[in-house]
């Protein structure tokens, strides 16, 4: 488990198109411009289960924009 903030692996514009697509898959996150297979195989699933939880917690889509 690494100690890293997420603007220390993605750009500011990677980190916002994460949270403009919500992405819930693998390959929907690999799609996303400046995350790659190596990324998405490190660090996929903690991004995807950030983003299931918040989703539940936040209660859904509506809560996209704060999500970084």
């Amino acid at each position: 488990k690494e100690n890293m903030l997420g603007s220390m692996l993605f750009t500011e514009q990677t980190l916002a198109a994460v949270a403009a697509k919500f992405p819930q898959t693998p390959k929907n996150l690999s799609g996303i411009k400046g995350i790659g297979p190596e990324k998405t195989n490190r660090y996929g699933a903690a991004i995807l289960t950030m983003i299931r939880t918040y989703e539940h917690q936040k209660g859904g889509v509506e809560a996209q924009v704060t999500l970084f």
